[in-house]
């Protein structure tokens, strides 16, 4: 091939195409036009320690070297972009500033970039479209990582690359034995996205300086680089099975509420239990009964029919989805990955305007979903937003609830005076309540029912409103409420303050309750903690109170230490059942042996 001049774009640089080119005797020019902005854009990456900033410059000097021997003049041209200019490089100014460099010289432009050399046609600039012969559109440099059952690659710089392989609720880690150095990390993302940016299936969902989304085909990519991190970073996700809602094998009494009553639906579980999977099910299911259906995702990674609309919620803001969404009025929305306040906010608002919605959010239990709820909306409107939770387990439907609110007095209480609204969480299948919502003062209690328990609900209500009331006024309160007696426990020198101010209060609650009150100095509950448990389908929780938050303690059985726990924030330890302390601690409890908490 034999040209005039040529301008080279930072792509052709990168990849090295003219000293190749000149060295195969592909192709012979009489001038070689190398513009400032690119040169400019290759110090800018070079600056960042990415490879290919180097290799560009390394290219230039290559030129230069080679000029003499294959009889061509290089020449420098362009004006360098200032900082207005560098904040618009991704609108494409850099590239048309480039495209300005050929269409001055009269010269014809090679790029390697799809869309700079359409936008160089629509000027009816000579321009030469490089394809990268080492690159295949059609399959992506990753795909021999993949097997059958991996769900994701994980590709870090300068160590082996992992894959998850297994199927819902039981995934292994997997080591790979292929390590990537730099420069194939660098070369692997250039490649990544020349494909994103070729493929009609695929988009970069986001791109920031320091990392990247895209969405290849049905692949999920995450790259990060550094400075973010502290080095490269690949994370390629995908699903590894497509369901029907048939495959769940629902009874026909789930399959009758998801068609008819249920518009407010939350699914639950833990990461990579199956909920994303289950969601796609659904989906599904509701355009096959001639549902209009569209998602809310971040980012778009459902794969899922084209009669099924797909917004973005990183390329938009929640006020345009929000918008669009009450314009055009589908029948449910699959809002994939709920996470912040923002995406509550949203499902809620959706939700409201009488839109049906399946939201998707990560949870330990189907309950913790309620929790996050209500720091964001009233309780009033919890069973308008919500009417059914799905917690999914292993890829199956592990709990199903429904919500209702209702006018009585709350399991557990006896005073008339005592009846509110009351919201009910009741198991689907067997009717059961589990749990109650309600308010006391400023308070929302959520409130265990028919869990096997150390303490009534009464006990537990009257524990709540008290350490509620007084934690306020004084410093490290605990306060024990048992059978015939509530013992607060306070620091010994505010205990003559306490009996004084509170003294009317207390008479009132021991007669009213025909409880016994005791005051006890606050240092009596370090060597031997009152245990207040409760035990679910998955989890034992032992209650300890406000003033044991984030404080390290000891489980001792029949005085053998079973282990070391940290209290959370809400003065909870939380053991998974299926563990083998979780197990040994269940057994313990159910013969009735000697059960002892200590501060360590």
């Amino acid at each position: 091939m034999k040209l005039d001049k040529v301008v080279l774009d930072t792509s052709v640089l990168i990849d090295g195409y003219l000293t190749e080119s000149l060295l195969n005797n592909k192709i012979s020019v009489d001038v070689v036009i190398i513009p400032v902005p690119a040169i400019d854009e290759l110090q800018a990456q070079a600056n960042k320690r990415y490879e290919k900033g180097f290799l560009g410059l390394r290219e230039i000097q290559r030129i230069r070297e080679l000029s003499k021997q294959y009889n061509y003049k290089v020449l420098i041209y362009g004006e360098k972009p200032n900082l207005e200019q560098i904040k618009l490089a991704k609108s494409g100014y850099i590239d048309y500033l480039i495209l300005k460099v050929a269409i001055s010289n009269n010269a014809t432009l090679l790029t390697s970039d799809k869309v700079l050399y359409e936008v160089a046609k629509a000027y009816s600039a000579p321009v030469i479209y490089i394809e990268k012969e080492n690159i295949s559109v059609d399959k992506p440099p990753f795909l021999d990582l993949f097997t059958e059952d991996t769900m994701s690659v994980h590709i870090i710089e300068g160590v082996k690359v992992k894959r998850k392989r297994g199927k819902p609720g039981e995934w292994y880690l997997e080591e790979v034995d292929k390590i990537y150095n730099k420069e194939e990390i660098e070369d692997l993302i250039d490649q990544i996205l020349y494909i994103s940016r070729n493929r009609f299936d695929s988009f970069i969902e986001q791109e920031r300086e320091d990392s990247i989304i895209i969405q290849l085909s049905s692949f999920r990519i995450v790259i990060v680089k550094p400075p973010l991190s502290d080095s490269y970073e690949i994370t390629i996700v995908r699903p590894v099975k497509i369901l029907k809602i048939q495959d769940y094998n629902l009874d026909e009494k789930i399959l009758g509420r998801l068609r008819d009553k249920a518009e407010g639906i939350i699914i639950v579980g833990r990461p990579g239990s199956g909920k994303t999977t289950f969601a796609q099910a659904l989906s599904e299911y509701y355009l096959e009964i001639k549902k209009i259906v569209k998602t809310i995702e971040a980012p778009r990674d459902l794969n899922l029919s084209k009669d099924i609309i797909q917004y973005s919620k990183k390329s938009s803001d929640k006020n345009e989805i929000h918008d669009i969404l009450l314009l055009s009025r589908p029948d449910y929305v699959i809002f994939d990955e709920m996470r912040n306040t923002d995406d509550f906010n949203l499902y809620i608002d959706l939700r409201l305007a009488g839109i049906g919605m399946i939201g998707v959010s990560h949870a330990e239990r189907p309950i913790d979903i309620i929790h996050r709820l209500l720091s964001r909306t009233e309780l009033g409107l919890i069973p308008q937003v919500i009417d059914t939770i799905i917690f999914i387990d292993k890829g199956t439907i592990s709990k199903i609830y429904y919500l209702n609110m209702v006018v009585k007095i709350p399991t557990g209480l006896k005073e008339e005076d005592l009846t509110r609204p009351v919201v009910e969480i009741r198991d689907f299948m067997t009717d059961k309540l589990e749990y109650e919502i309600y308010t006391f003062g400023d308070e929302i209690i959520v409130s265990p029912v028919n869990k096997k328990s150390s303490k009534s609900g009464l006990q537990r209500y009257l524990e709540d409103i008290l350490n509620y009331e007084y934690k306020r006024k004084y410093q490290n309160i605990m306060i024990d409420v048992g059978d015939d007696k509530i013992i607060f426990y306070i620091q010994k020198k505010l205990k003559g303050r306490f009996i004084r101010m509170e003294k009317p209060v207390l008479m009132s609650i021991k007669n009213k309750y025909k409880l016994r009150i005791e005051i006890k100095p606050i240092e009596m509950v370090q060597d031997n903690i009152n245990i207040d448990y409760e035990i679910d389908d998955n989890y034992i929780i032992i209650r300890l109170g406000n003033y044991f938050k984030k404080k390290d303690v000891g489980i001792y059985i029949e005085g053998n230490l079973l282990g070391r726990f940290k209290v959370n924030k809400r003065g909870k330890i939380v053991i998974n059942k299926k563990d083998e302390i979780g197990k040994y601690l269940e057994n313990a409890i159910n013969s009735n042996k000697k059960i002892e908490i200590k501060l360590i």
